[in-house]
């Protein structure tokens, strides 16, 4: 694991390569998240190998991938890792619940990001063996280089070192998604369990490639779906902001679809069910949740890239989630698209806050065994 902490990731709130400005805060951060007073940076890496070894008997382990490469039209979800653990260590406003689940986490650190990459195979040899020599001081080494891929390997090792823990991964653009979701298929196929996916969102992030771009904000969910054992383990719970009918969407892809207005209709017990009974059709055994912010009303969730109205409340997604979590065991979920800095600072606090709660409702869902 200590090869882990080294190579792939940072302490947490040290993700973002930052090499003068904004580098004082962000030492702070991690150093306020790890309870670590002194300057000492071996203090500091003493305290986050300790968060490491909490995972020893499982537990919520909480790993951030500041990165926004993979975004659209509206960029600052990078900032959304470090705004979610900031909003959990110092806001007052959350519920106790939120509160305990966040101090009984072990943070196990961020991405180390480099921001001009997005995934290795969008990369030449020589941008590749460059940025080894950089990251790694060894230009011949097979370490992943690119944003994605470093996620995906990081996630995948501490899946295999911990495999009664539940990896939640606040991410900043949806792309992100890709990794966190591959890893969690593998980990659930090396125990012989069937993986389903839940994914909360306005939209449905399933072309396959946007611009010719294979790994996007809007294609990760289609090449994830090719990986699950059957596409109807993908539901999909909020959709609405789409250019394809729902029957389109559903018979070209083969997912299950819940879209916003029969949400608002029908209640989150409605949905629930009908979920739980789709995952259960599809032979699932496990449970991944993905939340793209936006899939909550825009009132409830400006603080994003694309804030759609016309969606449900954060009270909605947590009674879906904790109803799926009696049924399933929730083995990882991810956060994603918080930007901020794309709203006034009463619409980024209420952004953080249902952000902050409806991370602590996937880490309060039964664990796996």
């Amino acid at each position: 694991m200590r090869n882990i902490l080294e190579r792939y990731l940072r302490p947490p709130g040290a993700g973002r390569a930052l090499f003068s400005t904004g580098l004082q805060e962000q030492g702070r951060l991690s150093r306020q998240l790890l309870g670590v007073r002194s300057l000492d940076d071996e203090q500091l890496f003493e305290a986050w190998r300790a968060q490491h070894s909490r995972l020893s008997m499982g537990g919520n382990a909480i790993l951030s991938l500041p990165f926004d490469t993979g975004s659209g039209s509206r960029r600052g979800s990078a900032e959304g890792p470090n705004a979610i653990l900031r909003f959990f260590a110092n806001e007052g406003s959350l519920t106790p619940e939120a509160y305990r689940a966040f101090q009984g986490a072990a943070l196990v650190g961020d991405v180390r990001v480099v921001p001009q990459l997005l995934h290795d195979d969008a990369c030449s040899p020589d941008v590749i063996r460059e940025v080894r020599r950089a990251l790694y001081d060894d230009p011949t080494c097979d370490d992943p280089v690119a944003p994605l891929s470093v996620a995906e390997e990081a996630a995948r090792r501490v899946m295999q070192r911990h495999s009664q823990a539940r990896l939640i991964t606040l991410i900043g653009d949806h792309s992100g998604s890709y990794a966190i979701a591959r890893a969690s298929i593998e980990r659930a196929r090396r125990l012989g369990q069937k993986l389903g996916i839940v994914h909360f969102d306005a939209h449905t992030d399933m072309v396959d490639y946007r611009l010719g771009v294979k790994w996007a904000y809007s294609t990760w969910a289609y090449w994830v779906l090719q990986e699950l054992h059957d596409p109807r383990a993908f539901v999909q719970i909020g959709i609405r902001a789409t250019t394809k009918s729902q029957a389109q969407w559903q018979a070209e892809r083969g997912m299950t679809q819940f879209w916003a207005p029969e949400c608002l209709e029908r209640g989150a017990d409605a949905i629930a069910d009908d979920t739980i009974a789709a995952l259960k059709a599809a032979g699932v055994d496990v449970v991944h949740i993905d939340w793209d912010i936006d899939g909550l009303d825009a009132a409830e969730a400006p603080a994003t890239g694309t804030p759609e109205p016309g969606g449900y409340s954060a009270g909605f997604g947590m009674r879906v989630t904790e109803r799926i979590g009696a049924h399933f065991p929730v083995v990882s979920g991810v956060m994603a698209e918080v930007a901020p800095f794309l709203a006034d600072r009463n619409g980024a606090r209420r952004t953080l806050n249902n952000a902050c709660e409806l991370v602590a409702c996937m880490m309060r869902a039964p664990f796996p065994t």
